[in-house]
């Protein structure tokens, strides 16, 4: 119960910015992210664009390597990921989504 409090007032919070990663993520839903050791395949998580520095919401979906994570969007029509700027070393990674927060309706742990 500590850890969940700590998280809640430590994480790092983003919003959705477009369709990506829906139908998983909705735009304009709020998203807690935990920062992590091991980054897993299947982790939705907050990496920097290796382009330019912003941020993405992504899932893992390979590691190609100790240093090489392929990110990819759940929508793949509306998706800038990987598939376009290929693979980001484990320092593009922030965190992993561990709440949706808001709107309070949408609240649940991913």
């Amino acid at each position: 119960m500590l850890t969940t409090i700590i998280t809640f007032f430590t994480g790092i919070r983003a919003r959705v910015n477009g369709w990506s990663m829906y139908p998983t993520l909705s735009p304009g839903e709020g998203v807690l992210f935990q920062r992590y050791g091991d980054p897993a395949v299947g982790d939705i998580v907050l990496a920097k664009d290796p382009r330019d520095g912003r941020d993405l919401i992504k899932r893992i979906a390979e590691i190609d390597g100790p240093d090489a994570y392929v990110l990819l969007g759940e929508n793949p029509e509306s998706s800038t990921d990987s598939r376009e700027f290929g693979p980001v070393s484990r320092a593009a990674l922030i965190g992993r989504a561990w709440l949706v927060y808001w709107p309070p309706r949408h609240a649940r742990r991913l």
